[in-house]
């Protein structure tokens, strides 16, 4: 866990956390296994139906483990696009394709768009998670504006690597909070450090 995002402004901690290429592509995977075993194993995922995953950049989890569990318990992957502007979740199957997309992040080239149903599991990755589930992504917004369009039914879990995790982010009004962070080491349930650690101005 790192200590020093609590001083951080946002722009500091993109250029100190972008470069994650600490991990060799043995021990990443070897922690992303490690992460999706942890994760699989939630309450929350036995009645989920549709699962919104994601395709990895560089550096973030690998979530092979979790499309095998998906495709294996007949659930319904989505993925994100950026369509028009705004984020949008695609439904796929195990022979969907992938296009580069915005800021070189995996689409799907089509599918039907996510219609949130109560018990819905949507999985966000991010730069960086805090106790509190406030995440830092790369400045764009796509994600914070998505997840306040959610119904509170809809179950927010972000994924990042131990080294990933900070006790507190600078969190701006809009910032838009996940339910739990799943790490290679743990599982945190976020709300309750919300309610201790209320950031000011939100």
């Amino acid at each position: 866990m790192q200590e020093f995002c609590i001083a951080s402004s946002k722009a500091e901690l993109r250029r100190t956390l972008k470069p994650r290429g600490s991990l060799n592509l043995e021990s990443l995977l070897k922690a992303s296994h490690a992460l999706w075993e942890r994760t699989l194993g939630l309450g929350a995922l036995k009645k989920a139906f549709q699962i919104g995953l994601y395709a990895p950049l560089p550096g973030e989890p690998r979530p092979q483990r979790a499309f095998e569990w998906v495709f294996a318990e007949q659930r319904q992957p989505f993925l994100p696009k950026i369509f028009n502007e705004t984020l949008v979740y695609l439904a796929i199957d195990p022979l969907a394709k992938l296009t580069t997309g915005r800021y070189g992040m995996p689409e799907p080239i089509g599918g039907k768009v996510l219609d949130p149903l109560p018990g819905d599991v949507l999985f966000v990755p991010g730069l960086a998670f805090d106790l509190r589930g406030y995440r830092l992504g790369y400045g764009n917004g796509y994600f914070d504006r998505f997840l306040a369009t959610l119904p509170p039914f809809v179950i927010k879990i972000g994924v990042c690597f131990e080294t990933s995790l900070c006790l507190s982010l600078p969190v701006d009004t809009w910032d838009q909070p996940v339910d739990i962070v799943v790490t290679e080491e743990q599982v945190l349930l976020c709300t309750a450090y919300r309610h201790q650690l209320q950031p000011k101005g939100v």
